[in-house]
């Protein structure tokens, strides 16, 4: 919120770190489940005439990378302009609909997820699109404050939103990006 975006984070019930019933298939779901609780904050009545119901961005780390790309499948709504998969991949169906632009940042030493699977996907998006490879990072250190590449990373995130929400154009002459 410091940004002047409103994030919603939702624990998926199934995928989250202390599921009572964890299940990795759960994931395929969660793209619906975004898009619940995304109308569900757009009904929130302190809301109301705050937000730009037109300009909306998803961003998630790991599953919750998955889980972005799998709302940029066909039909989805048009509102939806931009999507960030963090340490993630592309789901079946994802990239398709209308366009959108999408960033994908990636540690070229992650064990998780392989970056050629990211690419992969990162190949496949036919839109305007962008890849943030970090060199020597894993999966997912560079999001806490402090550790190597947290600085560029929350600066390129940063400047993506303003660009795909915005407009702005001098934000998108800011992303420094590595391929």
């Amino acid at each position: 919120m410091a940004a002047g975006f409103v994030v919603a984070a939702p624990a998926y019930p199934r995928t989250r770190k202390d599921a009572r019933r964890f299940s990795r298939a759960d994931v395929r779901n969660q793209p619906a489940d975004a898009w619940y609780v995304v109308r569900k904050v757009l009904a929130v009545p302190i809301f109301a005439g705050h937000l730009d119901a037109g300009r909306i961005a998803a961003a998630g780390h790991s599953a919750g990378g998955y889980t972005t790309a799998g709302l940029f499948t066909a039909g989805h709504d048009r509102r939806l302009r931009g999507g960030i998969v963090i340490a993630g991949a592309g789901m079946a169906g994802a990239f398709s609909g209308p366009r959108a632009a999408l960033l994908f940042i990636h540690g070229t030493a992650d064990p998780t997820v392989p970056i050629e699977a990211a690419r992969a996907a990162y190949d496949r998006v036919n839109w305007p699109k962008a890849f943030l490879a970090l060199k020597g990072q894993d999966h997912g250190a560079y999001l806490t404050p402090g550790q190597p590449d947290f600085t560029r990373v929350l600066a390129t995130t940063l400047d993506f939103l303003r660009w795909t929400l915005y407009d702005d154009l001098a934000a998108r002459g800011r992303l420094t990006l590595t391929t």
